[in-house]
């Protein structure tokens, strides 16, 4: 998002914060980009959403400058998905943490502990987000975003 964006939107641009929430308008995937997902990545009511058509599929964001914080308490992730789905979250390369997503027609925020996490150190640069699941299953991510 854009320093003026931020400022437009109550956000400081200067806290450093990880927050994906995909309210910048119609078809805006905030630069996240998809691995073996053949539909189209963008949603238009604020959340990104997508098939997994073979059963499997990433969705990634590189290019982050993102420095840790020693408040950083949760990575989240605030999604539904119309079927049961495996979620593996990968920080530059590495894996961050693991959680089952079950179907639901109500968006559901899952976190992982970033205290003691060895994964989430030092600077990140890139974030992954893999689903496996059913074939044609259908997944939305209203938010990303790191709590403190």
């Amino acid at each position: 998002m854009s320093d003026k964006w931020e400022v437009l939107n109550g956000r400081d641009p200067e806290d450093g914060l990880l927050l994906f929430d995909f309210n910048c308008g119609g078809w805006q995937t905030e630069g996240w980009e998809a691995n073996g997902i053949e539909s189209k990545l963008a949603g238009f009511l604020g959340y990104i959403d997508f098939e997994l058509s073979q059963g499997s599929g990433t969705i990634y964001r590189n290019g982050l400058q993102l420095s840790v914080q020693p408040l950083d308490n949760f990575f989240e992730v605030r999604l539904r998905s119309s079927e049961m789905v495996d979620l593996k979250i990968l920080v530059n390369g590495k894996i961050l943490g693991t959680q089952k997503i079950f179907s639901s027609k109500e968006f559901k925020k899952v976190s992982v502990s970033l205290s003691n996490n060895p994964t989430w150190r030092d600077s990140i640069h890139s974030l992954e987000l893999s689903f496996d699941g059913l074939e044609n299953a259908v997944v939305e991510i209203d938010s990303i975003r790191v709590v403190r």
